[in-house]
């Protein structure tokens, strides 16, 4: 079974990694003439597989290679990722990971916390990941892998919203791609898979569907509990929605959520962070 490269950090060089880019920039209108438009999966970027386009849903049953394609690199990176985060190893996988020997630079597209500096204060041991951290990801990964299995025999699981919740928080897919029934609530996929961007560290655009949703479930904290349990709880609810508060009133605001890591001059302050949970059981 192959496995990511356990390689360290790589510094970026180059052009500029997607997840260093403003997320939503150029789609965040939610214009219905553009979710029109879109009539095949090479006139999708990958940034907006968490976008609902009417016309790329497939029966169902169906997956669509692209997204199979994406989740394997999903998982393949999730893993360098975790690999680095604690001294564990790679875990053992369901799923048949791709070649990629790249994943260490991959995980620089997909993940906007790991810039140079960064990397070099993790490695000198003058930053850490909060164990609440590293247990989400191995939960994220633990459950993504599991999906990716059943994608990679030809097998798509009967519709459960956990699961697709967790498909468009942790890879950024709306599950309607797997699962048509999904279609039925396109609002709350797509907030999903926005606030899993804010996870990876992303500065993001908040869409006018994700700003009206946020403001129907998080208003009381009560409608959605699940979806709010992934911003970290009530940590980040003042900010988001003070975010889809303005999106309404006709602004783009450019969100962005606390890092989720602790420097020794935090932690001798006593201003630790605290970090995004996972509210999944996979």
């Amino acid at each position: 079974m192959s496995a990511p490269r356990l390689a360290p950090p790589l510094p970026l060089t180059g052009p500029i990694p997607a997840a260093a880019a403003l997320w939503g920039d150029g789609f965040s209108d939610d214009g219905l003439h553009d979710l029109w438009a879109v009539r095949d999966w090479d006139g999708c970027s990958s940034d907006e597989y968490i976008l609902l386009f009417p016309r790329l849903i497939p029966r169902a049953g169906e997956v669509p290679p692209a997204l199979r394609t994406h989740v394997e690199t999903c998982v393949a990176v999730r893993a360098w990722r975790l690999s680095r985060l604690e001294d564990r190893g790679v875990p053992t996988f369901r799923s048949r990971l791709p070649e990629l020997d790249d994943a260490g630079r991959r995980h620089a597209d997909w993940f906007a916390d790991d810039n140079a500096v960064t990397c070099l204060l993790r490695r000198v041991g003058l930053l850490r990941t909060a164990p609440e951290r590293v247990a989400a990801e191995r939960a994220i990964l633990h459950g993504l892998d599991a999906l990716l299995a059943e994608l990679q025999a030809d097998r798509v699981p009967a519709w459960d919203e956990d699961v697709g919740l967790l498909l468009a928080f942790g890879a950024g897919i709306h599950p309607a791609y797997l699962w048509p029934e999904a279609a039925a609530m396109p609002a709350r996929g797509v907030a999903a898979g926005w606030l899993g961007h804010l996870d990876r560290g992303r500065t993001a655009l908040m869409p006018l569907v994700v700003a009206e949703y946020v403001l129907d479930a998080f208003g009381d904290g009560t409608a959605d509990r699940q979806l709010l349990d992934l911003t970290g709880g009530t940590a980040n609810l003042a900010t988001l929605l003070r975010a889809a508060r303005r999106r309404v009133a006709g602004h783009d605001p450019a969100v962005r959520l606390s890092p989720d890591t602790t420097t020794l001059a935090d932690f001798f302050a006593g201003r630790t962070r605290r970090p995004l949970a996972l509210g999944l059981e996979t």
